[in-house]
C-alpha cells in the first residue's frame, strides 16, 4: 500500500508528512502498533470515498522516536 510506504519513509527520515485520502481500514492494525511504539501523528476526520464505502482520512506524521512494541512470547511444547 502506497500510504504505508510513504508513512515508513517519513518515519525513517524523521520528516513531517501529511498523506491525504488514506484508506484507513487497511492501516488500522499497523497504526495501532506504531502508536504503541511512540509514533507522533494526527488523523483527520473520516470521510467517505467516492464509492461511498471506503473510509478515508488525512494522516499527518511527525518525527518520532520509536521503541520496540511489546510482544508476548508463546512457548511451544514439543510432542514426543
Amino acid at each position: 500500500m502506497e500510504a504505508m510506504s510513504l508513512l515508513a519513509a517519513a518515519v525513517v527520515t524523521s520528516s513531517e508528512l501529511t498523506i491525504c485520502r488514506v484508506p484507513v481500514e487497511f492501516l488500522e492494525i499497523e497504526l495501532a502498533v506504531l502508536e504503541e511504539m511512540g509514533l507522533d501523528h494526527d488523523r483527520g476526520r473520516e470521510y467517505p470515498a467516492a464509492n461511498g464505502r471506503t473510509r478515508l482520512v488525512d494522516l499527518t506524521v511527525r518525527p518520532s522516536k520509536l521503541v520496540s512494541p511489546s510482544t508476548r512470547s508463546i512457548r511451544c511444547r514439543s510432542r514426543g
